[in-house]
């Protein structure tokens, strides 16, 4: 009776392994998914696009349509200099992907609004 019991909590973990492992290799789960906006406060372009910049990060965490989520952070260059430097940021605003905690960056080229960034994050 005991070995049944074993058996079965086994059975039930792998289930449990495969599921988790299933969800994240389809795309429906992807921890660390995130979108860095990098600003500038003494920077124009970051002045007049902060409305949008703002309202992605209020809607933060956003859940796609694929049941998958993306936590959206904004960096300033004067109070997080460092993370800024590290990213390697060259112009401001820029607009960083990461699909995952340990995938590299990837620059977003499109516009620089709430319906931009959204619409590339859906359609990926």
């Amino acid at each position: 009776m005991t070995k049944l019991f074993i058996l079965g909590g086994i059975l039930l973990l792998l289930l449990v392994i495969l599921s988790i492992t299933k969800r994240t290799i389809l795309g429906f789960q992807n921890p660390g998914s995130e979108v860095i906006i990098c600003k500038a406060s003494w920077c124009g372009h970051c002045k007049t696009a902060m409305p949008e910049f703002q309202k992605l990060v209020s809607a933060s965490p956003v859940k796609l349509k694929d049941g998958s989520e993306v936590t959206i952070r904004m960096l300033d260059s004067d109070a997080d200099s460092a993370a800024i430097q590290a990213l390697n940021i060259r112009g401001f605003p820029t607009i960083l992907v990461r699909s995952g905690p340990n995938a590299k960056p990837e620059e977003y080229s499109g516009p620089r609004t709430y319906d931009g960034v959204m619409g590339f994050l859906n359609s990926i």
